[in-house]
Parts: C-alpha cells; structure tokens; sequence
C-alpha cells in the first residue's frame, strides 16, 4: 500500500483481513465478503473439494506448505 501498488493498478477500498482459522475463511469467500484470499493450498484444495467456486490463480511459492492466491 505504500508503495502505491493498489492504486497503480485501480485498486480502491483495499482491506487487509486476517484470520485465525480456515473455516472463517470458506465462510468468508463462500458469503461474498472477500473478493480473494492468500491461503495455503491445502486450504485452496479443500474449497475446491468442498464445491466453493474458488480459482488459484498464483502460487507465492514451491515449498512443504505451498500458498497460493484465489
């Protein structure tokens, strides 16, 4: 954000959420209250074989406890 780096790219109205746990996460996604999510991917995985309509669109990195981006 100060790098400016939303704004470069039309981003507005950008909020940083955390969470303590997955569930809060699904429930979050699924309800329309997030627009993404930086998760790992064993948490992408389980939104997928749960029928949320989630789409990885980044992994972060190649590791025991990859992340990615939906």
């Amino acid at each position: 954000e100060a790098k400016g780096l939303f704004k470069t790219n039309g981003l507005s109205d950008v909020q940083i959420v955390n969470f303590a746990e997955d569930k809060d996460i699904n429930a979050a996604l699924a309800s329309g209250q997030l627009d993404a999510a930086n998760i790992a991917t064993h948490t992408a995985m389980g939104m997928v074989a749960a029928g949320l309509p989630v789409k990885i669109v980044l992994l972060l990195d190649v590791s025991m406890t990859a992340d990615a981006i939906i």
